[in-house]
């Protein structure tokens, strides 16, 4: 037995001696039966008892001041990933490079690594102890030159992509992995990332594997390494990161998750709050997929920066005539690819984890936590949440006119056993193109409470201009693919005139006051 080991070993014997005559209270880590069960399991890595702790989860502590606040000291991270978790230790992964040859897993560190993780993970740890003080910053700022929000872009100037420095991806993964461990080990949240609780252990990946931030390899053919972000299927080989420039966990954290309220007592329950943000805020950018949309809308020279997106910025004027001119600042995102890169990178800093996928050209996201799903929940376009046909736009814009209520975007979420029919590779590209937004769309044909406003815009076109069903803007702009001919699978013009369909949106027009003229 090491050294460290044994001190483990002995403070642990005497916390342990102590609380058998004291009796600890009651369990806030349910995932152990008893406080020797998470003792001999995780707690001799600990100086306090954790098992029996009475520190509220974020959701239920607003800010320091409650009844029995006290200052828990922070526990032996190293000893957690390796001899208390091994398991999660291998899935700390950092990659120098491409290859699985160039997959670094926390045990093979080298000291000096470990201490940067250590150290950032005490970082965070007392940010939350001392009640989330507002000037706390990242300990390793993803600007590592010039040591300001955004990482410097060193893709070429046609390039949409960004491409930051080995010392910048390192700064970032090291903030993010930490900030994770951080609330695992203190019980930030009511939702763990041990194996056979929240997560699967292979899904850690998408919170500890620098893969799942940005790729590693040789971008510029020549002998450096950089990390790239990639924004939309490059190839099987790498993953989908979204189009986003990965910025601040702890800002995405404060500022995103914490002061709006999104953490919950539950983990689908957190995510649920999330995407309803998005619901509410994200704006789809005006422009191309390029260079010149990202210096107009976000005022960076790279994929949209996440804490931009977080506080918004306001559209220049660049000639072209771009509608969004003079709609001061908005929560933009880059399209699905935008939104699905966005949250990929807020829920981590929750530990809820995000796979990007590619949907036919188009992004949606999975989200492989259980409970509620065995395997994952899809949502299978990621502009779905802010569609105009899920809610009423209501972004304090003068042409708006909101005449419903938002529902939970977990309405519009599909299963697993639907995102393999719907996706099927023995369906043609075609169909699977077609079936893209189909989780929405199957959300309006049956279980919409109320058509939006500019559903009933659609609607109320069509009967100003005799359109039948088929030639209506109603099927044509929502169910229809115009480019394909196809519907989505089940959503017929017949399955959709049998579930009375235009029955509905007539009782809408019927039964608001104003009828049509007020829509």
């Amino acid at each position: 037995m090491s050294i460290r080991s044994k001190l483990h070993f002995c403070g642990g014997l005497i916390l342990l001696m102590i609380l058998l005559v004291s009796g600890p209270s009651a369990a806030k880590d349910t995932a152990y039966a008893s406080y020797d069960d998470w003792w001999w399991t995780e707690g001799f890595c600990y100086s306090h008892d954790e098992w029996s702790d009475e520190t509220p989860t974020m959701d239920a502590r607003p800010d320091l001041n409650y009844p029995g606040q006290t200052v828990r000291p922070a526990p032996d991270l190293d000893c957690w990933l390796t001899s208390a978790h091994p398991e999660i230790g291998e899935t700390v992964v950092w990659r120098t490079g491409p290859g699985p040859d160039n997959a670094v897993t926390y045990p093979a560190w080298t000291p000096e690594q470990k201490s940067a993780l250590s150290s950032a993970f005490h970082h965070y740890w007392y940010w939350f102890e001392f009640g989330y003080p507002a000037d706390w910053v990242d300990p390793y700022a993803i600007d590592a030159t010039f040591g300001g929000e955004l990482p410097v872009n060193l893709a070429d100037s046609s390039e949409v992509d960004t491409l930051i420095s080995p010392a910048d991806a390192w700064g970032y993964y090291i903030d993010s992995v930490a900030l994770s461990l951080a609330a695992e080990l203190g019980h930030w949240y009511r939702w763990h990332v041990r194996s056979g609780t929240h997560i699967f252990n292979w899904d850690l990946r998408y919170l500890f594997d620098s893969d799942q931030m940005f790729a590693a390899n040789y971008w510029k053919f020549d002998s450096q390494v950089y990390y790239r972000v990639i924004s939309s299927e490059l190839s099987p080989v790498w993953p989908i990161h979204g189009a986003v420039t990965l910025t601040s966990p702890l800002a995405s954290l404060q500022q995103l998750m914490r002061h709006n309220g999104l953490v919950r007592n539950s983990i689908d329950g957190t995510l649920y709050a999330a995407l309803d943000w998005g619901r509410d805020n994200l704006a789809h950018f005006n422009g191309p997929v390029a260079r010149s949309s990202e210096e107009r809308v976000w005022q960076y020279g790279g994929l949209p920066p996440v804490l931009r997106m977080i506080t918004g910025t306001a559209a220049a004027d660049d000639g072209q005539g771009w509608s969004d001119i003079g709609w001061g600042a908005q929560n933009y995102t880059m399209g699905c690819h935008g939104t699905s890169g966005f949250y990929k990178a807020v829920l981590r800093t929750v530990n809820i984890p995000v796979e990007v996928e590619n949907n036919a050209f188009h992004s949606g996201m999975a989200f492989p936590i259980w409970p509620p799903w065995s395997v994952a929940g899809h949502l299978t376009h990621s502009d779905s949440i802010y569609s105009q046909v899920f809610r009423d736009q209501n972004l304090g814009l003068p042409f708006e006119n909101p005449t419903t209520t938002p529902v939970s975007s977990s309405s519009i979420l599909a299963d697993e056993s639907d995102y393999q029919t719907w996706f099927d590779p023995a369906l043609s590209q075609e169909q699977r193109v077609a079936n893209v937004t189909l989780s929405e769309q199957r959300y309006l044909a049956f279980w919409q409470p109320v058509p939006t406003t500019y559903l009933m815009q659609l609607y109320c076109s069509d009967l100003a201009n005799g359109r039948s069903h088929e030639n209506g803007d109603v099927f044509r702009n929502v169910f229809f693919n115009q480019a394909l001919g196809l519907t989505p699978t089940g959503l017929t013009l017949d399955a959709l005139e049998g579930a009375g369909y235009w029955d509905w949106l007539e009782w809408r027009r019927i039964n608001y006051p104003g009828g049509c003229a007020a829509f």
